[in-house]
Order: structure tokens, then sequence, then C-alpha cells
């Protein structure tokens, strides 16, 4: 993960040098010198910027371009309508976390009362059966109250 962030950094560099002076000059000099320390000077860059370069560049170098574009150089209502666009996607993304670890928190809930209820049966089929003997002397009494009762 490091270094795919350092070949970002360094692809991200060299896009932004490839930059109009006035969009470099609209980007915060501390952003750009993160980026010169942070990028990996070994990586070999094989951008050809007479094509389309969204097909060269790492899926992190478009989201670090991205951001540059939406916090440095596109109008306020832009900014806006991106920040807006952002937040429903995080929202998206964490109802879709949220609806498939419920699901996946009541499936397990459900397969543990289960596995409970059966690890219980077992127990009581384990333990012994207290079979209680009748007295004698109830016995006796049953046999002389049916007596009486005819």
């Amino acid at each position: 993960m490091k270094n795919t962030i350092n070949q970002a950094f360094t692809e991200v560099y060299d896009v932004i040098n490839h930059m109009e002076i006035e969009m470099q000059e609209k980007i915060p000099q501390k952003f750009i010198n993160l980026i010169k320390e942070n990028r990996d000077l070994d990586y070999k860059l094989n951008i050809n910027y007479k094509e389309d370069i969204k097909k060269q560049l790492l899926r992190e170098s478009k989201v670090i371009l991205s951001l540059i574009y939406r916090d440095f150089l596109c109008s306020k209502e832009k900014k806006e309508k991106l920040l807006q666009l952002d937040l429903e996607e995080i929202r998206k993304e964490e109802k879709f976390l949220r609806e498939k670890y419920e699901i996946d928190f009541e499936k397990r809930k459900k397969e543990k009362i289960e596995k409970n209820i059966e690890k219980t049966k077992e127990q009581d089929e384990k333990l012994p059966i207290k079979v209680e003997k009748e007295k004698w002397y109830k016995k006796i009494f049953e046999i002389l109250k049916k007596m009486f009762k005819r």
C-alpha cells in the first residue's frame, strides 16, 4: 500500500508539473511539497500526455487529482456540488455496509441461538432421568380409593 501511494504521488507530481502555470499557482505550495517529498523516486513514469491519461494513471493518482481539482481548482459552486456528491456516495457506502453487516450480525446471532438450543438439548439428553417410585402406602391408598368410588 505504501509503495502504491508513493507511486501515485510521483504521478500526481508529474501531472502538476505539466499543468498550466495559473492552475499550478492555485495549489498551495505546502501541498505540492508534501507530494514532492513523498513520491517514489525509483518509480518509472510512462505517461503519454497526447493520449487520455485517465487510463494511464493509478487509481490512487486519480483520487488525489480529483481532490486537488475539488479543493483548489474548481469554482465554489462546483466545489459545493462535488462535496454533496461525495457526501451522497459516503452515505450510500455506509448504508450498504450497515445492511451487509447487520445481516451478517443477525445471521450469526441466529446461528448462535440455534447452537445454544442444540447444546441444551444434548445436555438434557445426557442428564439422568429421575424416576420417582410411588410409595407402597400411596399405592394402597389409591386402590382403596378406587374401590370406594364404585
